[in-house]
């Protein structure tokens, strides 16, 4: 029975997660500052209280953040898990970018997550020297590209430092997500008569979503919010005639989409965001009771309305291409090494 005990921790240490200090081995393992729990290693414990290990090589998985505990998990604490499983030689740390969250978390429930300029400096005075950054977004939007210009300045301070691309940088990846989406969005259970799909998008300003550098070549003319057309038109070629996606703060919006769903034949509609964690927007501005809801503009329009809130980011489509992204990032390091050798 020791023995058994013995393994069960040190299989738990591979998926340790680094943020501030505080340590995620797996789901619910420790969610404060010092705090541990039962059942923890001892090299897992003394984690949890800040004593940090030191390794030379890391990955930095880096996304705006959550302060809904159980999804944070579910979503981004499996993407973590998931490039731990796939980089056992790095340690595997945690920066938000919305200082919001963070400050929430801080308070709220004494959870210290860095910045991704305070994690660059930590993973520094740690000693390490090789360094990944996995963004975990979905497209080349402005979150990224705020990304990009903080790693710009630690380019010189690392030996090796790579950045990985967001969910959606090519037609490939399309391919998978629109796959994954028909595979993960539940058919409408209780609606009578043919029902629809309406994705929510997070998506950039419009106009600042054209002036956005460093575009993949299959978002012409620098429009980070083209992915979402770019889906939308795999989803179709897919045989997908009734899913739709819409955006937040990009294009499409909600109101161009209206009318397409909003059809004689549609009976009803099956709600779901397309991101990687069911927060606030899809709380609230999607299956909210608040009168300009998602939900409600079509209940208004007299269509049946059901709700899917899961992030993508539980998906093991997404966390899987994540972590070819990561490993992508990391192989082209090292052939640049190589090559200079």
């Amino acid at each position: 029975m020791e023995k058994k005990t013995n393994m069960k921790s040190e299989k738990s240490c591979r998926y340790k997660i680094f943020h501030s200090g505080a340590c995620a081995a797996g789901p619910g393992t420790c969610d404060r500052i010092g705090e541990t729990r039962p059942g923890l290693s001892p090299r897992v414990a003394a984690l949890t209280s800040g004593m940090v290990g030191k390794s030379e090589k890391a990955l930095l998985a880096v996304s705006f953040g959550t302060t809904f505990a159980q999804t944070r998990e579910r979503t981004i604490g499996a993407i973590e898990r998931k490039l731990a499983d796939r980089f056992p030689d790095r340690e595997v740390r945690r920066s938000f970018t919305s200082r919001m969250i963070r400050k929430k978390l801080l308070e709220r429930d004494g959870l210290r997550v860095d910045s991704p300029q305070e994690a660059l400096e930590r993973a520094l005075e740690d000693g390490v020297r090789d360094m990944v950054v996995q963004p975990l977004y979905l497209m080349h939007g402005q979150e990224h590209l705020r990304l990009m210009e903080t790693v710009e300045k630690y380019k010189s301070s690392f030996d090796r430092l790579a950045v990985g691309k967001p969910l959606l940088a090519g037609r490939r990846d399309c391919e998978v997500m629109a796959e994954a989406i028909g595979r993960h969005i539940p058919a409408a259970k209780g609606i009578t008569g043919t029902s629809a799909v309406v994705m929510m998008g997070h998506g950039t300003d419009p106009e600042k979503a054209k002036r956005l550098p460093g575009q993949p070549d299959l978002f012409a003319g620098g429009d980070a919010n083209a992915v979402y057309r770019i889906l939308q038109e795999t989803l179709r070629e897919k045989g997908m005639d009734d899913h739709y996606i819409a955006t937040v703060e990009g294009e499409p919006r909600i109101e161009d989409i209206l009318p397409l769903v909003c059809r004689p034949e549609i009976r009803g509609v099956v709600l779901a965001p397309l991101m990687i964690v069911a927060g606030d927007h899809a709380v609230h501005d999607l299956a909210g009771e608040e009168e300009d809801s998602w939900k409600n503009l079509f209940i208004q329009r007299g269509l049946q309305v059901e709700t899917a809130l899961q992030g993508i980011g539980e998906w093991e489509e997404v966390q899987e291409l994540f972590a070819e992204h990561a490993i992508e990032a990391s192989e082209s390091v090292r052939h640049t090494d190589e090559q200079s050798i």
